[in-house]
């Protein structure tokens, strides 16, 4: 047995097995943290465009579109949702993949439209998961060096595991899904070099193509098997080989929902130790005004242009990737949030200023650390003063992870502005009890965005 099936066989078999507390518990805050970053990300123009673009071709289904009044079929509502959640790039995070993006609208949809319960939705998400994340982790470096962004390509395995496991697929018919998936794999990170708007798309694209090999294998279509390991297959075409034994180490030991990180601030996970290291010198007193010069050490997969460059960022995307416009931005304000990408803040003068007194440095330490921690140092020299923090991973993660109160807050500020406060408290509750729900229908109606109207009283 090959490792693409030998991993199809225990993602259809996560509804069965008796998931230790700590993991549901993770699960439900990644599905309310999905869902909070997709109700923001609703508000981008990309999403509405996307959302125009569907109403425009009509799409005859009941399957909410998060934040809107819209329903659609089950694929064009798992791809607007993908794209929502991956709007804001606030979305959680793996090592090398954004993978509730597309996991949690691919499950949300199928669950809606198989009417499936809230304990199967909550076990199609971790199996989802682990799909992803186990793909990208074979992928490694190799896979995103060649350009590739795993959240448009590693998350069509999960997408695929979530539908399969909320269609009821049998074992053949999963290998033949994910068979399906793969060749569907795709997401170039050339948005990059200019901050173009089709990495939001990825997630969504991933969530719509997994669900798409679902239905098709359903219907008996036979896709290739081996196809995350085999020969031609996703590792050996697009990782140059990659790491299989990461397709199946460990299965059933532990579970790569409890070791996503949980975004603290909207922008690329590379931003996020810099960040809270500038934080952390800002509660110093140091006061922006007085700042001399600021040094950042971090490992070598920073030293991109996109990620280093001190001109100011012309879109929001860039700057979102961009460590020193975060880095200063946090020592300017001390927060991080979303305003801070609006395109008033994109034209502060301090913080252009702040920038191009910024350096940054590979560190080789950090670099050999890396991938399994993504530390920094930074160097900060303010009134004749010196300050030196450091830190081996970035706030959010398995060694310091935000709970379910944080995650509560987060998706408050999210949520409130668009939704109203009644809904997204009784959005946090229905979340809450999740895997004892009958099916997914009053959750998906708090999603929506339509407003109830009172009928009228008989004369």
């Amino acid at each position: 047995m090959d490792r693409t099936e030998q991993l199809s066989r225990f993602l259809l078999s996560v509804p069965e097995i008796e998931l230790p507390d700590a993991v549901v518990e993770r699960a439900k805050i990644h599905i309310l943290d999905t869902i909070g970053v997709a109700i923001g990300g609703s508000q981008t123009p990309h999403a509405r465009e996307s959302a125009r673009m569907i109403r425009t071709l009509g799409s005859s289904g009941h399957v909410t579109v998060i934040a809107t009044s819209d329903t659609a079929n089950v694929l064009d509502a798992a791809f607007l949702n993908g794209v929502s959640a991956h709007a804001i790039d606030f979305d959680d995070a793996h090592r090398f993949v954004h993978a509730g993006a597309a996991v949690v609208p691919a499950a949300l949809a199928f669950a809606q439209y198989a009417g499936a319960s809230g304990r199967d939705f909550l076990a199609a998400v971790v199996a989802g998961y682990e799909g992803s994340v186990r793909t990208a982790l074979a992928g490694g470096p190799a896979h995103r060096k060649r350009g590739f962004h795993p959240t448009g390509t590693c998350n069509v395995v999960g997408a695929a595991a979530s539908a399969a496991v909320l269609m009821k697929l049998d074992p053949a018919q999963t290998v033949s899904a994910i068979g399906i998936a793969c060749s569907q794999a795709g997401g170039l990170t050339q948005y990059r070099i200019d901050g173009a708007a089709t990495k939001h798309l990825h997630a969504g694209f991933a969530a719509r193509a997994g669900g798409v090999a679902v239905l098709l294998a359903r219907e008996g279509l036979r896709g290739a098997a081996a196809a995350i390991d085999g020969e031609l297959g996703f590792l050996n075409v697009l990782a140059d080989g990659g790491d299989p034994e990461q397709l199946t180490a460990g299965l059933g030991e532990s579970f790569a929902i409890a070791t996503t990180d949980i975004k603290p601030f909207p922008s690329c996970r590379q931003t996020h130790a810099p960040v809270d290291l500038a934080l952390r010198i800002r509660a110093h007193g140091v006061r922006p005004e007085a700042i001399e010069m600021i040094e950042l050490r971090t490992y070598a997969y920073c030293d991109k242009p996109w990620h280093v460059t001190a001109e100011p960022p012309q879109t929001s995307l860039a700057a979102m990737l961009n460590i020193p416009y975060c880095t200063t931005m946090a020592l300017a304000n001390g927060r991080l949030t979303l305003e801070d990408f609006s395109d008033e803040a994109l034209r502060r003068q301090d913080v252009h200023d702040l920038m191009r007194k910024m350096r940054v440095v590979v560190d080789d330490g950090l670099t050999a650390a890396w991938p399994g921690e993504r530390g920094a140092i930074l160097n900060v020299v303010a009134a004749g003063r010196a300050y030196s923090e450091q830190a081996a991973n970035p706030r959010g993660g398995v060694e310091s992870p935000l709970g379910f109160a944080e995650i509560v807050t987060k998706f408050e500020g999210l949520s409130v502005p668009v939704l109203g406060r009644d809904r997204t408290d009784a959005i946090v509750q229905a979340v809450r009890t999740i895997d004892t729900a009958a099916d997914l229908d009053a959750l998906c109606a708090l999603l929506s965005s339509r407003v109830a109207r009172r009928q009228p009283q008989p004369a």
